[in-house]
């Protein structure tokens, strides 16, 4: 594939720095969810994916899909970029409605917790931004490459050696042999008047 672009390996590590810490703080959150009700730690297993879902929804989902984009990323694939930056939107409209004093399940996780993964992914935004171009490039020069034929490869795969073409023979000598020239005996004039 040739040299990576510097902003498209950025994107690919900084997508799957902040799944992982999406899906840290959805560990986290669950473990406190879990340890704090002693309902739920008894074995209630309808409430306790009821009371994770929220958070699944929120944490979980959208770590492991920076993780999978993450991946696809740096192979050079264009179509897990806009998934990126959507995803960081919604972090960063998700970071806006912290402001506003709501209520409701998905408003309940610490904010200890819910502000380092809502910073981290709505800071995605911006190599996204940035490896756009680059990505787009990437995606033009594999679509231009010429595919191998079907023949070559499964030749390759199947392990056969390659055909040894026996070296060609030289071509024949063109050269006519003349007898040498002595200088007591000139050459006869060929000449139609001679």
């Amino acid at each position: 594939m040739g040299l990576i672009p510097t902003t498209v390996v950025f994107l690919a590590r900084a997508t799957r720095i902040a799944g992982a810490i999406c899906i840290l703080v959805w560990l986290i959150g669950s473990g406190i969810i879990f340890m704090s009700n002693p309902e739920l730690a008894a074995g209630a297993n309808p409430a306790l994916i009821g009371t994770l879902e929220p958070t699944a929804w929120l944490y979980l989902f959208p770590g492991l899909i920076l993780l999978l984009t993450g991946f696809l990323v740096k192979t050079g694939r264009l179509w897990p970029a806009p998934i990126i930056l959507l995803i960081s939107i919604l972090s960063l409209f998700k970071l806006v409605l912290l402001l506003l004093p709501m209520r409701g399940p998905i408003f309940g996780a610490p904010l200890s917790l819910e502000l380092p993964a809502r910073i981290a992914c709505a800071l995605l935004s911006v190599p996204c931004v940035f490896a756009w171009e680059d990505l787009a490039e990437m995606n033009r020069t594999r679509a231009r490459r010429p595919k191998p034929s079907r023949l070559a490869t499964s030749e390759t795969f199947a392990g056969f050696p390659s055909p040894v073409v026996p070296p060609l023979p030289p071509p024949p000598t063109t050269r006519i042999r003349r007898p040498p020239i002595r200088p007591d005996d000139p050459p006869a004039a060929r000449t139609p008047w001679s």
